[in-house]
């Protein structure tokens, strides 16, 4: 994923702009609206919740344990069938809302 984000995509009229965040520098994530959340940083969820919580940051993982612990807001598996899930407490925590139509399309936890 992070070489098909590497550099700036227009999708529509949004303007994609992509950057690593370490997580021992959290404070970088000032401004971003959107944060991928890999399954390797199970261990800094919490920091990474809290700190996507405080600035309205929506995260998006594939690591559903994430999603449904409530650190994380958006969960996407793939496999034969792709699967997506919303954590209610951690899109109402990051005031992060979506729309009926989306919700009718995904599991939410």
């Amino acid at each position: 994923m992070e070489r098909s984000l590497a550099r700036s995509a227009v999708s529509g009229r949004a303007l994609i702009r992509t950057r690593r965040v370490a997580v021992s520098n959290l404070a970088q994530m000032s401004g971003t609206r959107a944060a991928f959340v890999t399954s390797g940083l199970r261990s800094y969820q919490n920091d990474l919740a809290e700190t996507a919580s405080e600035q309205a940051i929506l995260t998006i993982t594939s690591d559903t344990g994430c999603v449904v612990a409530g650190r994380c807001v958006v969960g996407i598996t793939e496999g034969a069938k792709t699967q997506i899930v919303v954590s209610k407490e951690a899109a109402r925590r990051s005031r992060i809302r979506f729309g009926s139509a989306f919700l009718m399309l995904v599991k939410e936890v």
